[in-house]
């Protein structure tokens, strides 16, 4: 069973929370996404994806040029966990929204996605992000809420992330 943590950053944070999560999922391959090709990941059977929000919640830049690479991936048959990091008081109206747009893109790849956050554990204004009430993936928000991140990603962890892996 291949495994990955791919990470999309803006200045860092990103990649410091792969680095964190990827060990606990025995996830051994953490890369940048400017390091590597998006189409690459039907190679692997476990992928766990951590995207900084960019601007107004959206997918990361360096994410976001390789995004129809991704969107004609055949995800059949993968396990792929979500975690974004957005900002819920300069982007309350859109806090991580990337994360609703990432699952929906996983999804029409048939992948099989596990793990959700409890929206309501969150300050924020808006988001469109809540799929069936709740995250689809971890949504994080370390500008703000940093001294709760350590127990979310516990918590979300326990959510099927760490039965999948």
């Amino acid at each position: 069973m291949k495994k990955i943590a791919v990470y999309a950053s803006n200045i860092g944070v990103a990649k410091g929370v792969c680095e964190k999560i990827a060990p606990q999922l025995g996830i051994e391959k953490v890369v940048d996404v400017k390091d590597f090709a998006l189409k690459d990941l039907q190679d692997f059977d476990k992928i766990l994806l951590v995207v900084s929000t960019h601007v107004v919640g959206e997918i990361q830049k360096d994410f976001n040029a390789q995004i129809d690479d991704f969107k004609d991936l055949d995800l059949t048959d993968k396990t792929v966990a979500l975690v974004t990091l957005g900002n819920g008081v300069t982007n309350s109206d859109t806090f991580n929204d990337a994360l609703g747009e990432l699952y929906d893109i996983c999804e029409d790849c048939d992948a099989t996605l596990v793990g959700h956050s409890d929206p309501s554990e969150y300050t924020y204004d808006n988001t469109a992000s809540i799929r069936n009430g709740v995250f689809p993936g971890l949504a994080l928000d370390v500008d703000n809420e940093a001294h709760l991140t350590d127990s979310r990603i516990e918590k979300w962890l326990e959510t099927g992330v760490k039965s999948a892996f």
